[in-house]
């Protein structure tokens, strides 16, 4: 019920103000989500290629950023897909070191194997990657 004698305070405005400004950060527009998908015959050069050529196109800005790749290891199986395939990551690695990046990492934790190295060794990532361990964050230690 509004009353046409009510006297207006400092608190009114200061209320009004406070409740004005959290509507227009509430209306803050959201990033643009860049988002490609590109088929790759084969996990050989074109894959390297086809990255950073993909990255490119998708306007990404790396130069002297770091980077941190997180290949989704989760528990090897040589009869399934169940892990990022190194090549992926290292065809990622290589597309943003080329884009200027200035540290690009692999990290992974992943929740029920815990012997992190165990499984990245399995998945074949000490056999694409020759430094492999200098490259890679343990996030479970």
């Amino acid at each position: 019920m509004f009353c046409a004698e009510r006297i207006v305070t400092r608190r009114h405005v200061i209320a009004a103000g406070g409740t004005l400004l959290l509507a227009g950060c509430a209306r803050r527009r959201e990033p643009e989500r860049r988002v490609a998908i590109a088929r790759a015959p084969a996990y050989g050069q074109d894959l390297y290629d086809r990255m950073y050529r993909v990255l490119t196109e998708l306007g990404t800005s790396a130069r002297g950023k770091r980077v941190v790749l997180k290949p989704n290891l989760v528990e090897f199986d040589a009869a399934s897909a169940i892990n990022t395939h190194p090549v992926f990551v290292h065809a990622a690695l290589e597309a943003f070191r080329r884009l200027g990046a200035a540290d690009v990492r692999i990290a992974e934790g992943p929740g029920h194997r815990r012997i992190t190295l165990d499984l990245a060794d399995a998945a074949g990532f000490f056999v694409v990657f020759t430094s492999f361990e200098r490259l890679f964050t343990d996030l479970i230690l």
